[in-house]
């Protein structure tokens, strides 16, 4: 409330015009007008330290959708669930390392959620994804309709994370353990 009186303050006697046409009594239409405007000051001084909180991406609520927007999240249709996991994104994708290491790679595939390791293959442009168990969907005469793959693993959401963070010139290989 200090506040508002400081703002009625400043309103009535500093940015009024001298003179006896206008009255700086409190209780005045001038007055009145001045306190709703002093309201409306201390309530936008008030968002102003809020949304300097707020914008920080590990801890926003008000600017979780335009991080969001932003950064083009959810990636892969890997949906988030709570605004704790939003958040949790938000902070990798402005976090992710950028390089070409395989253990970036493999971070990046543990913070979404992908138990995986991945290792180098003979040839020097080609890396592989090793994941505990891969379950084939086959494609089976009567039962699969047109337009279904031949086989499918169920791990696009891993395939579509792999291609985003992967360097260009390179190519995978999802595999299981010997």
């Amino acid at each position: 409330m200090a506040r508002r009186d400081d703002f009625v303050a400043l309103l009535l006697d500093r940015l009024t015009p001298p003179g006896t046409l206008l009255s700086r009594d409190p209780d005045s239409n001038l007055g009145r007008l001045c306190r709703a405007a002093a309201y409306e000051l201390e309530r936008l001084e008030a968002m102003g330290e809020f949304i300097l909180e707020d914008v920080i991406p590990s801890q926003t609520t008000l600017f979780l959708d335009d991080w969001e927007r932003a950064l083009g999240l959810p990636d892969c249709d890997i949906e988030p669930t709570s605004t704790e996991e939003r958040r949790a994104l938000v902070v990798e994708k402005l976090t992710r390392p950028r390089n070409l290491s395989l253990a970036m790679i493999e971070q990046v595939c543990e913070t979404l959620g992908f138990d995986v390791t991945v290792g180098l293959t003979a040839t020097a442009h080609q890396f592989e994804v090793v994941l505990a168990e891969i379950t084939i969907t086959p494609f089976i005469a009567g039962l699969s309709t047109a337009g279904d793959r031949l086989g499918s693993f169920g791990l696009e959401a891993l395939e579509c994370v792999l291609d985003h963070v992967k360097p260009a010139h390179t190519t995978y290989v999802l595999t299981t353990p010997p």
